[in-house]
């Protein structure tokens, strides 16, 4: 099955596909998931890059924080796959540092606003 945004969804058993498929996680929250490549200068500053940026997403409070995403999985039982703002160094590339930047925002924001993020 094809979920929002292109998103393979799996489903484990056929009689399911009889009812009706709901992608109940696009209901509360958006995600944004992007890989990044940095041209590191200096390599031996990566940790204090990933922790300054680290630091700049737990300040921001248009993201969904580590209490958002507690209350969210209590609340479905923990079946979401929702995480704490993320910044992590992935690797290196042949241009350079490769990060992964992971973060949700509220539902509530939406069009031009959630754009602008």
């Amino acid at each position: 099955v094809i979920g929002y945004g292109g998103m393979r969804v799996t489903v484990p058993n056929r009689r399911v596909l009889d009812g009706t498929v709901i992608d109940k996680t696009n209901k509360r929250f958006r995600c944004c998931d992007k890989q990044l490549v940095v041209i590191m200068e200096e390599p031996d500053r990566l940790h204090d890059l990933v922790r300054s940026v680290q630091e700049d997403l737990r300040k921001d409070t248009t993201l969904l924080q580590d209490c958002d995403v507690q209350r969210i999985r209590v609340a479905n039982r923990s079946n979401l796959k929702i995480y704490p703002p993320q910044f992590v160094f992935e690797g290196w590339s042949e241009y350079g540092a490769t990060f992964r930047l992971r973060v949700y925002f509220p539902a509530k924001l939406q069009g031009d606003q959630f754009l602008e993020q």
